[in-house]
């Protein structure tokens, strides 16, 4: 089974059945790569950690309005930069320099297209 059939699998699991292990397992396969993407958006591991909770925290609460969603690797890749986005507005960061992005970090987001 592929990576993102995987994911789309494990997504189903947790948003039709309530899967714990499905969560689990889905949450352990993304964790690492949410991770590194949100730390190169936010410009912080610690908050990328943090960033990626928060995301699985709130997949878990809103799993049964989710049924519908069509790929859930972006879906939950475009969460977790929106939470990242969201946390420098918070911290008030207003001018983020593109050279201090993490280009490699942020090439690891699925095709949208895909």
């Amino acid at each position: 089974m592929r990576n993102d059939e995987l994911v789309n699998s494990l997504f189903f699991e947790v948003c039709t059945n309530s899967s714990m292990k499905a969560y689990e397992a889905l949450y352990k396969m993304l964790y690492d790569r949410l991770v590194h993407f949100t730390a190169a958006i936010a410009g912080s591991f610690q908050l990328g950690e943090e960033i990626v909770s928060d995301v699985f925290v709130a997949l878990w609460q809103k799993r049964q309005q989710l049924t519908s969603v069509k790929n859930p690797g972006v879906y939950i890749y475009v969460c977790a930069r929106n939470a990242s986005l969201n946390a420098l507005q918070q911290r008030k960061v207003q001018n983020i320099s593109f050279e201090n992005l993490d280009v490699d970090a942020l090439a690891i987001i699925p095709d949208i297209e895909e």
